[in-house]
């Protein structure tokens, strides 16, 4: 990084790549940067910082993990539909139920018979309703669950985490509306974490969302994991969760894509909380080629505390290496 630069320059710099400059100050730049190498360095490297954070929305994810989601966007789908029709389906057996009745009390029926015969058709309702029989779901003793076929049942778009009589290492999955499915395990349960996985990236509930994150925290880091928050942080709306999720990710080993996440939320983020997380994770990865950008975070961040914890690493990374004890033995 050219250091024979002064910070109007830098700043003037960065204004221009943004192509922020008046027409005069435009002019002014490019008629200098004929001769000053330096300065033309200087916007190169801003330039070339720019363009590749640009490029982090192409994240690439591994196989598995896009065919994961294609099933999980199926199963959505499938979810969606299977709501339509039990709603249908109970439209038309409560409209069956009203006929019965009407044709009953016409034949002047006892009390006693009409009422068994609502019952009947409820009862015959719950059967028709019932996704999966009289069996109950349990996934507790299979090796992998297919989570294609768990969707489709319905029972992950109600689930509820419950924690409260569980010990710190398990967690309880309880459906709100199927008391057949009532699963709890460890958290490292690799079909406990898949449902968690889910939840975190699909349900509608922020609150299930957010506990769903929270029993991640306590999931051993694995790749896995990694890329499950990455896309939370990326996608996720609310704050509360994608801080959670931020703060999860900050515990993990340093890598490439949490590098360039940290990046990606650095300049496109609204949220000056996860700015400031993201320049939190990078104060722990420091490197040279952060420079451009902490340069343009520094200068254009319309939050202070995000522009002086940008300052206070950029001030690190250039600061003079000194030499001591440098002695040669003979």
């Amino acid at each position: 990084m050219p250091n024979k630069i002064s910070e109007q320059q830098k700043k003037q710099a960065a204004l221009y790549i943004c192509n922020a400059l008046s027409i005069t100050a435009k002019r002014k730049i490019e008629q200098e940067l004929k001769t000053n190498s330096d300065l033309q360095d200087y916007i190169d490297e801003l330039k070339s910082a720019i363009e590749t954070t640009q490029s982090f929305s192409t994240i690439g994810p591994s196989k598995e993990f896009l065919q994961g989601s294609r099933n999980l966007l199926r199963g959505r789908i499938q979810d969606l539909n299977n709501k339509k029709s039990a709603n249908s389906l109970l439209s038309n057996i409560l409209d069956k139920i009203k006929s019965g009745v009407i044709l009953i009390t016409k034949k002047r029926q006892p009390v006693w018979a009409i009422a068994a015969y609502l019952i009947i058709g409820l009862l015959v309702g719950r059967l028709l309703l019932s996704p999966s029989g009289d069996k109950p779901i349990d996934i507790s003793n299979l090796v992998k669950i297919d989570m294609n076929k768990l969707i489709q049942s319905g029972v992950l778009s109600d689930l509820r985490i419950d924690q409260s009589t569980l010990s710190q290492s398990t967690v309880k999955l309880v459906s709100h509306t199927d008391n057949k499915f009532n699963v709890s395990g460890n958290v490292n349960d690799q079909n406990i974490k898949q449902i968690l996985y889910y939840l975190l990236l699909n349900d509608d509930n922020i609150d299930n969302r957010y506990q769903a994150g929270k029993q991640i925290k306590r999931i051993t880091p694995n790749s896995e994991s990694r890329m499950v928050l990455i896309s939370s942080i990326l996608s996720e709306i609310n704050l509360r969760v994608k801080l959670q999720s931020m703060e999860t990710l900050s515990r993990y080993q340093s890598s490439p894509d949490i590098i360039n996440a940290c990046k990606r939320i650095l300049l496109d983020d609204r949220d000056h909380e996860m700015r400031l997380e993201s320049l939190n994770i990078l104060e722990n990865n420091l490197s040279s080629d952060l420079i451009p950008l902490l340069e343009i975070v520094s200068k254009m961040d319309d939050d202070d505390s995000v522009r002086d914890k940008a300052n206070e690493l950029l001030t690190e990374l250039q600061k003079p290496i000194s030499i001591e004890n440098n002695e040669v033995t003979r």
